[in-house]
């Protein structure tokens, strides 16, 4: 027979009735602490909706609250910062300058006056930074931006030749990766306009720059182009050279059958640039651009080869300064409509341009 279980004692009971107790308690605690947040959300909201229609009785209905006023960095702070990134690009340049020149002896450059200290500190360099950057899509995370602008304070600053036309090399990559980051034509015309605003306010700068390096470089190769002219040559090979009392190899240009074939081989671009109505006077520098585009592509010889660029490069200096500032930006828009077309030619010379051994320096594209 099962034994009878134990009768809850007195004590027990009254334990459990205390504790159903507080249980009820606390519920009835809990449910009045609801309805008092609730009552307190619908005064809240009543006062917010009050605090609005007044403010929309004030305002027009497209008004929108002003966003809270932003601490502006201090101008020292700002010249500072500024100074850092400048020493920041000269100290890389040097450091690809000793490792170029290991193993041979120092050469000595004279000293130039920089173009900072002659005409002031470059205009509008942030303004094209900023407004590269709100074109959106790759471009407002594309670091080629802050190098293009950061590269360019620091040339205009520079009073080195040697460090000059390395600077040169580095906006040369900047631009060119910067026309790569456009996703679209438009886009890359926008881009162009920014970047040519930017130049148009320091054109003495980049003048007193490219003359410098340009002059830095016939030294050093010893050779240049003769173009736009009526000598003609009648050499197999794409260009002929003579050599002048100084010793300077002056490479002249094919213009009969030799000319007619690279014309050829660009004439989208030809018929498109000389389209351009302030051109049209300047047919003869339009050919000269693609035939030098062309030779280069061919030439073997490093020296020859780079004088040919840099031929290309004040060749597109002149159209440039013929050009209309509307026109100026369609010229511009088909050189890079012909670069995509002749992607694999043009990524050859940039390769060319870019390495530290295979050229002195130049100043291609900045343009």
């Amino acid at each position: 027979m099962a034994p009878r279980p134990k009768e809850a004692s007195a004590t027990d009971s009254k334990r459990a009735l205390q504790v159903r107790l507080a249980q009820r308690a606390f519920r009835e605690r809990k449910e009045l602490k609801i309805k008092d947040l609730e009552a307190r959300v619908v005064e809240l909201e009543a006062q917010n909706q009050t605090l609005l229609t007044a403010v929309q009785n004030q305002h027009p209905p497209s008004w929108v609250p002003p966003p809270p006023p932003q601490s502006q960095p201090c101008a020292t702070c700002a010249a500072l910062e500024a100074d850092n990134r400048r020493l920041r690009v000269e100290c890389d340049i040097l450091k690809e300058l000793a490792q170029s020149a290991s193993g041979s002896a120092p050469q000595e450059t004279a000293a130039v006056e920089s173009a900072e200290l002659q005409f002031g500190v470059p205009q509008k360099v942030e303004e094209c930074r900023h407004s590269l950057k709100a074109l959106g899509g790759a471009m407002a995370t594309c670091k080629y931006v802050d190098s293009l602008c950061d590269h360019f304070y620091t040339m205009a600053s520079c009073e080195d030749p040697r460090l000059i036309k390395r600077i040169v090399l580095k906006i040369i990559a900047a631009r060119y990766k910067i026309m790569n980051a456009c996703e679209t034509m438009q886009q890359r015309r926008h881009a162009i306009e920014i970047i040519e605003a930017c130049k148009d306010r320091n054109r003495t700068h980049i003048s007193f720059m490219y003359q410098h390096t340009m002059k830095e470089v016939v030294e050093e190769t010893h050779t240049t182009v003769d173009y736009a002219t009526t000598a003609t040559s009648s050499s197999s090979a794409n260009y002929s050279t003579d050599l002048d009392a100084d010793g300077v190899r002056h490479l002249k240009l094919p213009k009969r059958q030799e000319r007619k074939e690279l014309l050829a081989k660009s004439k989208a671009f030809l018929d498109a640039a000389k389209s351009i109505p302030s051109l049209q006077g300047s047919s003869h520098l339009v050919e000269d651009l693609i035939v030098m585009f062309w030779c280069q592509a061919s030439c073997h010889d490093k020296t020859e080869r780079e004088a040919l660029i840099f031929g290309l490069v004040d060749c597109f200096n002149r159209l440039q300064a013929v050009a209309t500032e509307k026109d100026k930006a369609d010229f511009i828009l088909a050189t890079e409509i012909a670069r995509e077309k002749e992607k694999a030619v043009a990524n050859d010379m940039f390769d060319l341009v870019l390495s530290n051994k295979a050229m002195s320096g130049n100043l291609l594209e900045l343009l």
